[in-house]
């Protein structure tokens, strides 16, 4: 959906924003419809903090998938912005500006993007929230009271157990 609906709309407005594609494991046909669509593709990432360090934005428009996303985690933890489909925010409880940019379709995904590109007020104000948002989820000790819990068999105790997220179910 990347590359075939949202980056076309994207550089029918500013053609200068680049799409680069990372990971480890991308499919050779993906690697090369996304050299032959104009795509920067980095493939395994060895440094992910100068990866993040040389992005304004991410774009997470998955149509399928369970539990909570890493890619945005790692997008919110690095301080980007993430533009992000209903599919790929389910089980994060994003705070509302993060909520603004979950978008349901290629053209808001677009707009999404475009907005944040070129706005850089709302786009470090974005930054911040997602570093705050992370910082309280996902501190030290918040995992580790949650590990505890989970290897004392506590789980399900009320008293001691509210998680920090809800379960999406369909």
């Amino acid at each position: 959906m990347l590359l075939r609906a949202i980056m076309p709309l994207i550089r029918g407005v500013d053609p200068t924003i680049p799409c680069v594609l990372a990971g480890s494991g991308m499919p050779e046909g993906l690697r090369a419809e996304a050299l032959s669509r104009g795509a920067v593709v980095l493939g395994q990432v060895e440094d992910a903090d100068a990866f993040w360090s040389q992005v304004r934005g991410s774009v997470a428009p998955l149509r399928f998938g369970a539990g909570v996303k890493g890619k945005v985690l790692d997008s919110l933890a690095a301080g980007v912005p993430c533009v992000m489909s209903p599919v790929a925010a389910e089980a994060i409880p994003l705070s509302r500006s993060l909520r603004r940019y979950v978008r349901t379709d290629p053209a808001g995904l677009a707009a999404g993007v475009l907005h944040l590109h070129a706005n850089a007020a709302e786009a470090a104000s974005l930054s911040r929230a997602g570093l705050a948002w992370v910082a309280r989820q996902h501190a030290a000790p918040v995992v580790d009271r949650a590990l505890r819990r989970a290897v004392t068999g506590k789980m399900n105790s009320p008293d001691v157990f509210r998680p920090p997220f809800r379960l999406a179910t369909r």
